[in-house]
């Protein structure tokens, strides 16, 4: 934040960060999110270093730090390609082929880390195979979040209910056959699909895979995500310049959002990104003590005159 924003910005961000609960539940259980945050972060630094620079040798690193945080945490395995667009964004005046040699160097050091892996597997099961298993399972699993057996009954509407259990009783195996009943659904009950596709988007912010203190939890992300927004909106007002890296934040954290919507949409899947949504927090609030204090400073200085 303070290689962009500056330092006041760094230091709301920084000390929301360092106070937010579900991070510092994170911290006392051996979850891998605290290394994979680690590489996340430091992928994107070496990124933001490389564009602002031009820097060959830091597109490189970053697309390393990229195969790492890959190899912890499967979600990360696309993100690639939210860089290599935010290349062609960033570079948009520079020409073609420095956009391609950029977006290259990237995807060649990112396969180059994960290509020992995949050697590995391939030695002992004589297959290619990607760094995580199989989607279809934990896609089933994300769109009955409200009939799971053993977990807290989450309320939703009959209608939407209904569709759960009949995912329940399918036999949804692969993406191909869940984007068949998806469309299905799609054509014979589209409101209450769209609804609950709706649910799922909304639940990524708050929602635990058990279903504990979710509404608590909601409350909690409403102090962080409300001045977020706001600050995504004060920041495209007025700081222009900085668009690219806006973009490229915006783009992260929607990356995460989309996958975790995917899949399991809980917000585990999102504490990685809230690094950045607090950011946008931070901008908003530099943003009201400014207005604040410049308030309180005009009416001192019309009682003196």
């Amino acid at each position: 934040a303070d290689y962009i924003w500056g330092k006041k910005i760094a230091l709301f961000a920084s000390l929301a960060w360092m106070t937010y609960p579900i991070g510092l539940w994170f911290l006392k259980n051996p979850h891998t999110e605290i290394p994979f945050i680690f590489f996340l972060y430091g992928a994107i630094l070496a990124f933001i270093v490389s564009m602002k620079h031009r820097s060959l040798a830091y597109v490189f690193l970053a697309g390393l730090l990229l195969g790492i945080a890959s190899l912890i945490r499967p979600i990360a395995l696309f993100l690639p390609v939210v860089f290599i667009l935010a290349v062609f964004i960033m570079m948009a005046k520079k020409m073609w082929w420095r956009k391609f040699l950029f977006a290259g160097v990237l995807l060649i050091s990112y396969i180059l880390m994960l290509l020992p892996w995949e050697l590995h597997v391939y030695n002992e099961t004589g297959q290619v195979t990607p760094i995580s298993g199989g989607p279809g399972s934990s896609i089933q699993e994300g769109l009955i979040f409200a009939v799971r057996e053993g977990k807290t009954q989450i309320p939703v509407p009959d209608e939407v209910r209904d569709i759960m259990e009949r995912i329940k009783t399918e036999d949804l195996n692969t993406k191909t056959e869940i984007i068949r009943f998806s469309f299905q659904e799609l054509t014979q009950r589209p409101i209450p699909f769209i609804e609950l596709l709706s649910l799922k988007a909304v639940r990524v912010w708050y929602a635990t895979a058990q279903g504990w203190y979710e509404g608590k939890l909601l409350l909690l992300q409403l102090l962080y995500l409300i001045p977020a927004v706001l600050g995504l909106w004060y920041a495209l007002r007025k700081h222009r310049q900085k668009l690219p890296q806006i973009v490229l934040m915006v783009l992260v954290i929607g990356f995460f959002w989309m996958m975790a919507f995917v899949v399991l949409s809980i917000l585990r899947y999102m504490v990685p990104v809230m690094g950045f949504v607090m950011i946008f927090s931070a901008i908003f609030l530099e943003a009201a003590l400014l207005f604040i204090w410049n308030r309180v400073t005009s009416k001192r200085l019309s009682k003196v005159h």
